[in-house]
């Protein structure tokens, strides 16, 4: 009996704890953490809490084999991945939760899916960027709030700032992506521009930095100014300026002032002023701020429209001079003479601007006719218009008139206009001619230039400015020294080498120092390029020179430039070699001479040829005289004539040329001529 009793009460009380633990809730994982499976170990995921629970069950099992995993009690309905070591990166798991209410819990709810990523340590964190709403943006402000985008289960942001002035670094770390750009630790200021970069940190790893993002910090509106053109004078529109820093546009304005002025203009025009105070208010758009200012105006009288008088007499020298009257403060010509008679030297309206003591104005105009001639006008060639370095020995002409056998060369002061030098000569000119008084160094002047044709002159044509540069006995020459493709190499006896040329340079000096004995050769050159063999004495095959070399300019030599070592080697067979493989010049055509004045010992050299922006040549005589060398085109018609003398070596600017074929010849022997090609 009493067995049947225990027996009984066993099965009675059984059944009361099946009772118990089946009427306990069941709980899985919220819908929004179910299937998760990118969790690094710090994530949290929940549970559906259940009322009266005083612990949760955690269960993780293997997908395949349904082994249980791991299992982890927790108090609260929130867990951590990390509570469970046995968890592997880059693994999925089916996971389960239960509760416990009292002493007793209940069934496992249903199975979600869920797993850690991959190792960020290995993997990498994903790299995020400052919004591009934010980048290149023109409405940020210091208290404006920047944010960047995401990074899947990311702590931490660090927000990068650099400087783009200074380049000074600041940086912060922060819990989340977004950030205010006042934050103290940065340390932004208005008005300064900024790369920025950032990046995120996941489980212990940082992401790396992002690309750069620029972003300008705006300043509110400030140092607002409010001003105005001065003078204030009468019956002058009136310009108001208005000007600040700071501020986002859109930015309006507002101006008022005396006689119901108005204006909503940055810088308003006052068509008809009048004295007192124009107030400006200046607002930015977006909270960016307003700021005012306020000019003070005083309107003054206007001067007295001026009356030109003066000589009228233009035609009789292509000259005039014109008076805008006594009684002003300043003169300012349209021809920029500042004195109250300006002198005319072309046909044109000129226009005089006259002020007062207050500085206004008035203006006033005169139109100066041109003359009638029957002979074309000339003026300067374009080449050499505006050339104000020249040397006494250098040499500009006008454009070539017709039947013309004089030109009129005038040298006027450029700041008076008054005539320096009249001088009669070809369209052609050298500086250091025999001109009264002599052009001066360092001087410029304005010259023009007239033609006569059967007795009667023409009409100056139009200005130039022309002059001669410093004294080189005083300024010096600049050095020139060996080409760099002959230096520190051997070269055939029979090579041409060549110096660096100098701007006017007439002789060209060559020191050659022998390294072995230190015995010193010069050698002076009309030209940049000397032949190894013709120095004298003879150089030796298998010493090593060093070479120096240095440019006369107007009886001024330069000073040697730096020095470099060459090695004689032995002769090449056959002609006269150009330097080494390296050597630009080496495709250059031989040198083309011919005979002069019927004299075997007078030669015509022209050199380079084929020429490009710089032709050259010499006559090589036995004496020392002046020979005219004219230069022709293909057609036979004269481009150029000059008187030079013989056995220097003379430069001639070739921009103005067409490239082509020229022959160039002497006056003496006009029959026998070089050939001479422009090439480019």
């Amino acid at each position: 009996m009493k067995t049947t009793t225990l027996i009984l009460m066993m099965m009675f009380g059984l059944f009361a704890v099946q009772v118990s633990h089946a009427q306990i809730p069941t709980t899985q994982l919220r819908s929004i953490d179910c299937g998760k499976t990118n969790l690094i170990p710090t994530a949290q995921i929940q549970c559906d809490p259940v009322a009266g629970a005083n612990l949760y069950q955690w269960e993780f099992r293997d997908i395949n084999t349904n082994a249980v995993v791991g299992v982890k009690n927790t108090i609260g309905f929130v867990f951590a991945p990390s509570l469970i070591p046995a968890l592997q990166w880059n693994t999925q798991y089916n996971c389960a939760v239960r509760v416990r209410v009292g002493s007793t819990f209940g069934n496992f709810g249903p199975v979600c899916l869920t797993g850690l990523a991959e190792d960020p340590a290995i993997a990498g964190v994903p790299a995020t960027a400052l919004r591009p709403q934010f980048c290149n943006s023109n409405t940020l402000l210091i208290n404006s709030t920047v944010a960047c985008s995401p990074v899947p289960m990311g702590s931490l942001y660090e927000f990068e700032f650099t400087n783009t002035n200074t380049q000074q670094v600041s940086s912060v770390i922060l819990p989340g992506i977004y950030l205010t750009l006042n934050n103290p630790a940065l340390g932004l200021q208005p008005g300064q521009s900024y790369e920025v970069r950032t990046r995120a940190f996941v489980f212990n790893t940082w992401g790396v930095p992002s690309t750069v993002c620029n972003i300008s910090i705006n300043a509110p509106i400030n140092n607002v100014v409010a001003n105005h053109n001065a003078p204030a004078c009468e019956g002058t529109a009136l310009q108001l300026t208005a000007s600040f820093q700071g501020g986002i546009s859109p930015i309006t304005y507002n101006w008022t002032g005396p006689n119901g002025f108005s204006s909503n203009l940055q810088n308003p025009l006052v068509s008809n002023p009048a004295s007192g105070t124009y107030n400006l208010t200046v607002t930015g758009s977006l909270g960016s701020g307003s700021g005012s200012a306020s000019t003070a105006v005083t309107v003054q009288p206007s001067p007295v429209t001026p009356i030109i008088s003066g000589e009228f007499n233009f035609c009789p020298n292509n000259a005039a001079t014109l008076d805008a009257g006594a009684g002003y403060s300043s003169y300012s010509w349209s021809n920029g003479m500042l004195t109250q008679t300006a002198i005319i030297l072309l046909p044109a309206v000129y226009t005089v601007t006259v002020s007062n003591s207050f500085g206004c104005t008035a203006s006033a105009s005169v139109d100066v006719a041109p003359c009638v001639s029957n002979v074309q006008s000339t003026q300067l060639r374009t080449v050499d218009c505006g050339k104000i370095n020249l040397t006494p020995n250098a040499q500009f002409a006008c454009n070539p008139v017709a039947n013309a056998t004089n030109y009129q060369w005038e040298f006027r002061d450029p700041s008076t206009l008054a005539l320096y030098a009249s001088y009669v000569s070809q369209h052609f000119i050298t500086a250091g001619e025999a001109i009264v008084p002599t052009l001066q160094f360092n001087t410029q002047y304005i010259t023009r230039v007239r033609a006569k044709v059967a007795g009667e002159w023409g009409n100056y044509g139009a200005l130039c400015t022309l002059g001669l540069g410093s004294d080189p006995a005083i300024v010096g020459v600049l050095p020139t020294q060996l080409r760099d493709q002959f230096c520190n190499t051997t070269l055939p006896l029979n090579t041409t080498i060549a110096c660096n040329p100098v701007a006017m340079g007439s002789l060209y000096e060559f020191e050659f120092t022998d390294q072995t004995n230190f015995n010193l050769i010069n050698v002076v050159s009309s030209l940049i390029y000397l032949n190894l063999a013709s120095v004298s004495p003879a150089l030796q095959v298998g010493h090593t020179y060093a070479v120096r070399a240095r440019g006369l300019v107007y009886n001024t030599w330069s000073n040697y430039g730096t020095a470099c070592n060459i090695t004689i080697g032995s002769p090449i067979v056959g002609s006269g070699s150009r330097g080494t493989a390296q050597d630009e010049t080496s495709t250059e055509a031989p040198i083309e001479t011919a005979n002069v004045a019927n004299n075997i010992a007078d030669q015509l050299l022209a050199y380079p040829n084929p020429f490009d922006l710089q032709g050259g040549f010499m006559i090589k005589s036995a004496e020392n005289k002046y020979v005219t060398v004219n230069l022709f085109d293909a057609v036979g018609q004269m481009v150029w004539s000059r008187r030079v003398n013989t056995n220097n070596y003379e430069q001639f600017n070739t921009q103005d040329l067409a490239p082509g074929l020229y022959f160039m010849s002497t006056s003496e022997n006009k029959n026998n001529s070089v050939r001479v090609i422009k090439s480019k």
